[in-house]
């Protein structure tokens, strides 16, 4: 069953194309991969779903409700989640109170949304650091810290923009442990991602955009043996594989 439903989206910045006609089903309970090259489109992408960018053409349908021109808070209430490349932690609140932004945007009642904001920071690993100031954190705990804010929005759709670029083998392991759970309570998951061992051994399909456009789509096996796929993207050091 289809949870979202990409059709023929265009985003044009001045005469160039960021992404051109771009089809996608995104099923419920799947995570979903997506790889390309640096600028091929796939942050744009997201850029469109969360709402920070009108497409310039095509629909969206989330839940059969086309989201193309909604703001931003509109979708985020119809349970679409994201978390950025860049981490977009608030800095001078604490850890506690950077999760609770996000509870406090579904429930209005201060008490509930606290243990609500415990409860995704006890999932994510930082409930001991939950007073701390947020410019404290090393690298990988502002990761975390990213996705517990989105998760305490309660999303059926998680958007993960690189969570995993920049961190080392062991916390590479370790999120990709923590996606899996998070992918186990229910939540759909699409991930734009460049450490391919990382993406291939979450994903249970994946899409490969270039150049704004879909060039190949399935599972791991079938993309990393496409011989488009390893022109464009991944090198010669998969054709042998």
């Amino acid at each position: 069953m289809s949870l979202c439903e990409i059709r023929n989206l265009t985003k044009y910045f001045g005469g160039l194309g960021a992404v051109k006609e771009f089809d996608l089903d995104i099923a419920e309970s799947e995570i979903l991969g997506l790889i390309g090259p640096n600028g091929s489109g796939k942050t744009t992408l997201f850029n469109v779903i969360s709402g920070v960018y009108r497409p310039s053409s095509g629909s969206i349908l989330f839940n059969d409700e086309n989201i193309v021109g909604k703001s931003p808070h509109y979708i985020c209430r119809k349970q679409i989640a994201r978390t950025f490349q860049l981490t977009k932690i608030l800095e001078r609140l604490t850890v506690f109170e950077n999760v609770l932004v996000g509870a406090l945007y579904r429930s209005k009642n201060l008490s509930a949304a606290r243990l609500e904001t415990k409860t995704w920071l006890e999932f994510i690993g930082l409930v001991e650091k939950k007073d701390l100031y947020s410019e404290s954190l090393t690298y990988s705990e502002c990761k975390r810290l990213d996705i517990a804010r989105a998760l305490a929005t309660r999303p059926q759709l998680l958007l993960l923009d690189e969570p995993l670029g920049g961190l080392n083998a062991r916390e590479v392991l370790d999120f990709c442990d923590l996606i899996k759970e998070i992918h186990k309570s229910g939540v759909t998951i699409v991930i734009v991602e460049h450490v391919m061992k990382g993406v291939m051994s979450l994903s249970q399909r994946i899409v490969v955009i270039n150049q704004g456009e879909k060039i190949a789509e399935g599972s791991p096996e079938q993309v990393v043996s496409n011989e488009d796929v390893i022109k464009a993207y991944l090198g010669s050091a998969y054709a042998a594989g």
